[in-house]
């Protein structure tokens, strides 16, 4: 079954769905989850740096919160990608 077909045959389901995931608590719960906190920790981090360690950007996580929840009514979907993290070379 092609994607339109589904569509078509399951509108209901899927606008249940979507109507699911635009609810702000269920969205706050998944940026914490996936974002600020993960799942194998009590503590959210305190923020996002991005650069080195003389040119750099800085954003809390309450700012990361605040920012997303305002952009989700503006988007029919939040998108949350894998962050890659590496280690800095040291200079010797």
């Amino acid at each position: 079954m092609s994607s339109m077909e589904y569509k078509e045959t399951h509108l209901q389901d899927i606008e249940d769905i979507n109507k699911c995931f635009s609810n702000r608590k269920l969205l706050k719960k998944c940026i914490y989850r996936f974002i600020l906190q993960g799942n194998n920790s009590d503590e959210a981090i305190d923020g996002i740096i991005y650069g080195v360690v003389d040119d750099f950007l800085f954003i809390s996580s309450g700012d990361v919160l605040k920012i997303l929840l305002k952009h989700s009514e503006d988007y029919q979907m939040v998108y949350i990608l894998v962050i890659y993290f590496a280690k800095q070379k040291q200079k010797t």
